[in-house]
């Protein structure tokens, strides 16, 4: 029997190491950089804007391939039999009827066609081809080729309007579209590191807050127990059971409440990153790449009062003005190209044949009289969309000045905050060395002293909450100016 104890206590004592060998490599820990840079390769809505840049670059791509020579070989061989009949002519009493009697096969032609085309443009305009044939009869010896093929050249070259070919009209309106994205993505990416630096800051302050509610709970869970005592030995009324009672319900109430808080805020913050549970993220006030953005912050220099020229920095810097103004220029050059088609179309072109040695230089003009009257509509559409997109542009200027307003307001606003929060912590300091005091004197219980001591690093954390609500405040500014891209360049 002492046998069996024993195995079965070995048993589960390799069980137990087992899963504490393997349990410690289920979680790896990761800093802040680390959790914002994986997050910036696995988010879901950057993963879209970075599908939607790669599509249009294989779009451009694409386009280009076109602008390469064009070349292209077809191979045809042919073997054609005839089938001859022979008919006699039969007397019938009196008359005479064809029947046929008998079928020959003879060969009449094998023939071998091979082609080589091909075509090459320019953006300046001018095109290129050559078709090369070769026409093998009868023998397929390749005897005397000179004789057996023919090769044609041509070109065309638009002499005018001078214009931008279709091609090169699309690969105008790809890029700017290219350039648009690139834009959108790096602005939602250093966007989406304020938000995630937020997240962070916010599950930090969490962390500890939940520390001081475990010490209030803890506190009231004491009274609670205190109480009981008293009431036993008729030394606690009923007022002070339900009101110990209330108290410990409320602190667990608190309790709960912060824990639940911060367990849906780290998923959703993992949700966001992408990150799997088997990551832990190390949350400390020493973070290296918090300290890099802190500094960063203390290094910017920005004049809140000068909203002017705060004003004109972000319209340098904010993508949706940078895609409009792309959007003005593609629409002028597409109004004037539509306006240059108008014009009467001259080309240049020519052509060489081998097999006849002969050549041909020609040049055409071309006008369309009526054309029902299309091309001024397109003019008159460009010419909507130009003014349209002026319209939108004031509106996003506008739209961009009430939001620096904004921010700004937002920052004087957390600094004020930050002011009561540091006369909170001096007050609630001076409290706790008074009550120490008092302790020291008798005047007071441990359990009076421990309240102030909770109540000093409740505003401790409330101090922290004010001072990152500032950094965040500048740094939303920072990224609205668009001088935050130093920041992308980071090591952590």
């Amino acid at each position: 029997m002492n046998y069996y104890r024993k195995s079965k206590f070995i048993a589960l004592l390799t069980m137990v190491l087992v899963l504490l060998i393997t349990g410690s490599g289920l979680t790896k820990e990761i800093s802040l950089k680390e959790a914002i840079d994986w997050g910036l390769k696995h988010n879901h809505s950057l993963d879209e804007i970075e599908y939607e840049l790669n599509q249009t670059e294989l779009e451009l791509a694409k386009i280009k391939t076109k602008l390469g020579w064009q070349m292209r070989l077809s191979v045809v061989p042919s073997y054609r039999v005839e089938t001859e009949t022979v008919s006699t002519l039969i007397d019938l009493g009196g008359k005479f009827a064809i029947v046929p009697t008998t079928e020959q096969e003879r060969t009449k032609n094998k023939e071998l066609i091979m082609k080589l085309e091909g075509s090459k443009k320019f953006t300046s305009g001018l095109e290129l081809k050559q078709n090369l044939v070769l026409n093998e009869t009868d023998t397929f010896n390749f005897n005397n080729l000179d004789d057996k093929t023919n090769l044609k050249i041509g070109f065309n070259q638009d002499i005018y309007p001078q214009l931008p070919i279709p091609i090169e009209q699309k690969e105008h309106s790809i890029y700017n579209n290219l350039v648009k994205i690139k834009e959108k993505l790096n602005w939602e990416r250093r966007s989406k590191k304020i938000e995630w630096l937020a997240n962070y800051l916010n599950l930090l302050r969490l962390q500890q807050k939940l520390k001081i509610v475990k010490e209030n709970y803890q506190l009231a869970k004491d009274d609670w127990e205190q109480v009981l005592i008293e009431k036993k030995i008729n030394e606690a009324d009923r007022i002070q059971v339900l009101m110990a009672k209330v108290n410990l319900k409320k602190a667990k109430f608190k309790l709960n409440q912060v824990k639940n808080e911060l367990n849906q805020q780290y998923d959703s913050w993992l949700q966001k990153l992408s990150l799997s549970k088997d990551k832990q993220v190390v949350f400390s006030e020493q973070s290296f790449y918090l300290q890099q953005i802190r500094e960063f912050i203390n290094e910017a220099q920005i004049n809140l009062d000068n909203k002017v020229g705060l004003v004109e920095e972000a319209v340098v810097n904010n993508w949706q003005l940078k895609a409009n103004r792309l959007d003005q220029k593609l629409v002028f050059k597409q109004k004037k190209w539509r306006q240059l088609e108008d014009k009467p179309q001259i080309e240049f072109g020519g052509n060489y044949a081998s097999s006849s040695e002969d050549w041909l230089l020609q040049m055409s003009l071309t006008y369309d009289l009526f054309d029902g009257g299309q091309q001024n509509l397109l003019v008159k559409d460009y010419q909507k969309q130009a003014v349209k997109l002026d319209h939108d542009y004031r509106n996003l200027i506008e739209s961009l000045r009430l939001e620096i307003n904004r921010l700004i307001d937002q920052l004087k606003q957390a600094q004020l905050n930050l002011e009561e929060k540091e006369l909170a912590l001096e007050k609630a300091e001076l409290e706790k060395e008074i009550s120490k005091e008092q302790l020291k004197q008798g005047l007071i219980n441990e359990k009076e002293f421990t309240k102030k001591e909770i109540l000093f690093k409740q505003a401790e954390v409330d101090l922290k909450v004010a001072q990152d609500n500032i950094l965040l405040s500048q740094l939303r500014l920072v990224h609205f100016l668009g001088l935050d891209k130093r920041l992308d360049g980071e090591r952590g």
